[in-house]
């Protein structure tokens, strides 16, 4: 399979729990066990993934309206 995450998000957009975090990752809110950061961005844990997502700057205000 072939595609753009910009198609991909234009697929899900229907799924409110559907957040672009990073101009490469897509993340599931339901999933976030944690986000870590400050003004330069944050880090975002998944379920028990040992690996953390980045949140660029641009999407920390959309990241607290669903985390608060």
């Amino acid at each position: 399979m072939h595609t753009t995450l910009t198609a991909v998000i234009d697929d899900l957009k229907d799924f409110e729990n559907i957040f672009q975090c990073h101009r490469s990752f897509i993340v599931n809110v339901n999933n976030i066990t944690s986000a870590k950061g400050n003004s330069n961005g944050y880090q975002l844990t998944l379920g028990t993934c040992p690996n953390s997502i980045p949140v660029s700057r641009s999407y920390v205000p959309r990241l607290k309206s669903f985390i608060a």
